[in-house]
């Protein structure tokens, strides 16, 4: 029974997530607007709970937790999250996931350089190993500041 679970999980979960043309699925992404009503460029990250590669193709999630005590996640999201004009310019995408909703995070915007300065600022004091590792700030930080692919198979 276990087995025919997993099936069924495996099989809704790639429906889920490849059903539609454009990941995420509209049911799950939000507008910027949503989280800076819930003023999240004046949140401080208090914990770096680490990351992991999700069953979607294999984006990266990384975990934080604010001082307000919400939690919220980064995704340096796989190519099949991209736009196709990301996918032209070889542009890394990332969203923030807060309350299972995806805020994509624009180029330039106010919103990434709250999310820069947050991590900027948290650096310093973070510690951890392996998955908690602070150096992987310092690698997601410059992803985010120069938007270079994290991925090597073809996006086109």
């Amino acid at each position: 029974m276990q087995h025919l679970l997993a099936i069924v999980t495996l099989f809704m979960t790639a429906y889920s997530l490849f059903g539609e043309d454009t990941l995420p699925p509209k049911s799950v992404r939000a507008e910027w607007s949503e989280l800076e009503a819930l003023k999240f460029s004046e949140w401080r990250i208090e914990e770096f709970n680490g990351w992991a590669i999700p069953f979607d193709g294999g984006s990266k999630v990384f975990f934080f937790k604010s001082s307000t005590g919400k939690a919220f996640d980064v995704v340096a999201a796989n190519p099949a999250y991209w736009t196709k004009e990301d996918k032209k310019a070889r542009r890394q995408v990332f969203y923030v996931i807060h309350n299972k909703k995806f805020y994509k995070l624009k180029e330039g915007s106010d919103a990434e350089k709250s999310l820069i300065s947050m991590l900027q600022e948290f650096r310093p004091q973070s510690i951890g190993t392996g998955k908690k590792d602070p150096r992987l700030i310092e690698q997601l930080l410059e992803r985010i500041k120069n938007r270079k692919p994290m991925f090597k198979n073809k996006l086109n």
